[in-house]
């Protein structure tokens, strides 16, 4: 495991925007097909680098527009979810580098989890820092850990931090068939237990190769609108394209629209800044499961 210190770090002049790192994301995917067509040998591994964007201020009206979308309270706090939407696109930029071994194009976003420590409020110069971790086996292709921080600007103690668990659907690891071994499945155990994550969110798609999918105990049923992800994507600025219409999603192998998992629910965005905040003791810290189960 790389430590900070041992990381290269990329400072980027300004956060990137999602519709060009897109548009290079499509393009690095196609050179990646065209490597695995060829044969290319060697077990791939993710590029020891950290991006970095320095003083990155949240817009009042993109706050207030994230808020109406969201159905979230008008306030200067900045929702859990809206400090991930200022944070995506660094995470993103690391994504599309020509040395990153899966495809952009059709990756899946299965989970995330979200801890915060107090509230941050409109107006604050932040620095965000993002970096990749424990590439392994997915019953479905293969799975990738995206580690963002942020901090106040010029400061080192981490105020948010979030870990978005990829998957690249179709896309093997060699030699493993398909399927984590039981070691792989320990070290991804061992990483996310150091995130607080619950035995479900360590159990996900990290078993061992040949174990049964059991599906998980259904907690609650949402039924969202057609337009879920479109509206997502106006206040988000994230429009990928699985998420907007079932004819954008097919090219990238969906059978249909998938609808965002980083919509999160009001009520609970709310409690989370107000335990950020201090009102309640502790951290607040927050884990969804994002799009379709990826089976």
């Amino acid at each position: 495991m790389t430590t900070p210190a041992s990381r290269e770090r990329v400072e980027l002049p300004a956060t990137p925007g999602l519709g060009g790192l897109y548009v290079r994301g499509v393009g690095a995917s196609v050179r990646l097909a065209a490597r695995s067509r060829l044969g290319r040998p060697g077990r791939p591994a993710l590029p020891d680098v950290e991006y970095a964007v320095r003083d990155v201020v949240a817009d009042a009206e993109h706050l207030s527009a994230y808020q109406h979308g969201l159905g979230e309270t008008a306030s200067d706090a900045l929702p859990a979810g809206f400090v991930h939407v200022l944070a995506f696109p660094v995470a993103t930029a690391l994504m599309v580098r020509p040395d990153f071994p899966l495809p952009l194009a059709g990756m899946v976003h299965l989970a995330n989890r979200v801890t915060q420590e107090r509230a941050l409020r409109l107006g604050e110069r932040l620095d965000v820092r993002a970096h990749a971790r424990d590439l392994r086996a997915h019953r479905s292709g293969t799975q990738v850990d995206l580690v963002t921080e942020v901090t106040a600007a010029g400061s080192d103690d981490v105020v948010w931090r979030g870990v978005s668990t990829y998957l690249a659907k179709g896309v093997r690891l060699p030699a493993d068939d398909g399927g984590s071994s039981p070691a792989a499945a320990s070290t991804s155990a061992g990483a996310s237990a150091a995130d607080g994550a619950s035995a479900a969110d360590v159990a996900g798609g990290r078993r061992p190769a040949g174990a049964d999918f059991v599906p998980p105990t259904p907690t609650g049923r949402w039924v969202l609108p057609a337009d879920t992800g479109r509206r997502y994507a106006a206040v988000s600025g994230d429009r990928n394209p699985i998420h907007l219409s079932a004819l954008t999603a097919r090219p990238s192998g969906s059978r249909g629209r998938s609808r965002t998992g980083c919509t999160p629910r009001p009520g609970r965005s709310r409690r989370s800044v107000r335990r950020a905040a201090g009102r309640s003791p502790g951290p607040s810290s927050s884990p969804s499961r994002c799009c379709c189960p990826a089976r």
